[in-house]
């Protein structure tokens, strides 16, 4: 009954509207339009997440248990035009069945990470940050006259054209836990350039726990991970063609993992064979380019007469020359050869520094198809997440200042226009963070009314410091205090019972606490 009610709202606004254009210049909105808008409000919050994103062309890529993809394969389908919030808004209505979900640009590129704490409801997402409130302050804007927004199909490649050949290890092989094992995927396509481009997506128990950027076939269609015993492994993988469209296909395998599993090696036959790029004959006169160190090196024919031995740089069978000639340098066309990306690092500041502390990261790649692009990010000790210094670009520079104490292992990679990509880590930094003390002068437990000092202490702070305490009882707070400068504090405790104290420490870069107990009896 409620459905329909609201049903006749939205039916009796666009009469309203209508109306009221009888009167104006203004046209009158379609009565379906207006009632559409209503529709996406009541359906939101029984049997799906309603999500809206400022910003434009923008995608989204979600998935089901079992890593079902709900809107196909990466980066997902296009949102739509949002008209309940204006211009410059998206929105997705997604299954309730959904787990989680990434929002990512017109490119492909993520704009979150795994968002997994979304259920049945409506969510607005503005500045990188979510809310459940909209923050148009609950004002809906006036609906676009528009017919229902157009959902862009999947081209889904004829098999002949782009196709995994196989995948190793088999779908339902069970490995062996504890041991890193690696997965290897051959794939063909006659689209485009003829090129392939592999990436991975491995989840467990619906959650990710590892993923590869997209990469060429012929340099690297292999993935590494070790997995956990009594566990099961789901693996996506995707094939994309270079041509136009970015046509992809998708596989999915299942694996388990227990102590007499199989240990897996890639196969001889599926080892892929660097493209190589013919060079061509340089004018008489000119100089051959001299290759840079990161480059194959091609090896100098050099005149010699105490060896009639003489070995071609493409690794043919070796000559018996009669006669050992002279070579004009000049006149030497150099062998076909194959520069692979690669990439240099490096950081203004090494093993330990204080938090706050500036930090400079420089890559620089050779090789591959000019121009790059660079993204930098580090992975905290005890974590599983990648965190994103600075976002892909041409950049190749970034200052990074770490807030937070803790050990961070910092990465850059890169990416040429062949979507060829490298991943090096830079460093590993330790950064000393603002860490807080609490002593007190009497020890726990004490007796009712006793007089007890308590002094707060910090270290590794930047800048000024300052603390705040709360005293709670079953639940209850008894004391608090706000931020100030002092140290210290008394307490006079009235009851019996196990208090909770928290102490609170913030510098100009963070803030951290500490919990303690204390009885009175």
């Amino acid at each position: 009954m409620r459905k329909n009610n609201k049903k006749i709202l939205g039916s009796a606004l666009a009469l309203m509207l209508a109306a009221t254009s009888v009167c104006s210049s203004t046209p009158a909105l379609k009565a379906e339009t207006v009632e559409y808008v209503q529709e996406i409000t009541q359906n939101n919050a029984e049997d799906q997440i309603l999500i809206h994103a400022k910003g434009t062309g923008l995608k989204i890529y979600a998935w089901a248990a079992g890593s079902k993809e709900l809107f196909g394969a990466w980066p997902g389908q296009a949102m739509d035009s949002d008209p309940t919030m204006g211009d410059g808004w998206c929105y997705k209505a997604i299954d309730s069945s959904c787990i989680g979900f990434i929002i990512c640009d017109s490119n492909g590129q993520k704009l979150t990470d795994d968002v997994t704490d979304k259920k049945a409801g409506e969510y607005w997402y503005v500045d990188g940050k979510w809310s459940t409130e909209n923050p148009n302050g609950g004002a809906t804007a006036t609906p676009t006259v528009s017919s229902t927004p157009t959902v862009t199909p999947t081209q889904t490649p004829t098999e002949d054209k782009l196709k995994i050949n196989k995948i190793t290890p088999e779908d339902g092989t069970t490995l062996k836990a504890g041991q890193e094992q690696q997965i290897t995927v051959d794939a063909s396509s006659v689209i485009g350039d003829g090129k392939v481009y592999i990436k991975f997506y491995v989840t467990c128990d619906g959650k990710k726990v590892g993923d590869s950027y997209y990469a060429s076939a012929s340099k690297k269609n292999t993935f590494e991970f070790t997995p956990e015993k009594g566990k099961e492994y789901v693996v996506n993988i995707y094939a994309q063609a270079h041509d136009e469209e970015n046509t992809t296909i998708h596989q999915m395998v299942t694996y388990k993992a227990d102590e007499n599993g199989s240990v897996v090696t890639p196969p001889a036959s599926t080892t892929p064979t660097p493209t190589v790029k013919p060079s061509t004959t340089p004018d008489a006169g000119k100089t051959t380019p001299t290759p840079t160190a990161t480059s194959t090196t091609i090896p100098t024919q050099t005149p010699t007469t105490t060896s009639p031995i003489q070995t071609p740089t493409c690794g043919g069978p070796s000559v018996t020359p009669a006669v050992t000639p002279s070579i004009d340098d000049s006149k030497v066309t150099p062998s076909p050869s194959s520069q692979d990306l690669s990439l240099k690092t490096s950081t203004s500041k090494t093993s330990t520094v204080k938090a706050g502390t500036s930090i400079t990261l420089t890559a620089n790649a050779s090789g591959g198809t000019a121009p790059y692009s660079y993204v930098f990010y580090y992975k905290k000790a005890g974590t599983s997440k990648n965190v994103t210094i600075q976002k892909l670009g041409k950049a190749n520079t970034c200052k990074w200042v770490p807030k937070v104490s803790g050990t961070y292992t910092l990465y850059a990679k890169v990416q040429d226009t062949d979507n060829d990509s490298v991943v090096k880590k830079i460093a590993v930094i330790k950064v000393k963070g603002l860490t807080v003390s609490l002593s007190a002068n009497k020890k726990s437990p004490q007796k009712r009314n006793a007089k007890i000092k308590f002094v707060m202490g910090a270290k590794n702070a930047s800048g000024t410091v300052k603390y705040k305490y709360t005293i709670k009882l079953s639940g209850k707070t008894v004391i608090k205090s706000s931020y100030k400068r002092g140290k210290t504090f008394t307490w006079n405790p009235k009851k019996k019972g196990t208090y909770v104290i928290t102490i609170q420490a913030k510098d100009k870069n963070t803030t951290v606490s500490k919990r303690v107990k204390f009885r009175i009896k």
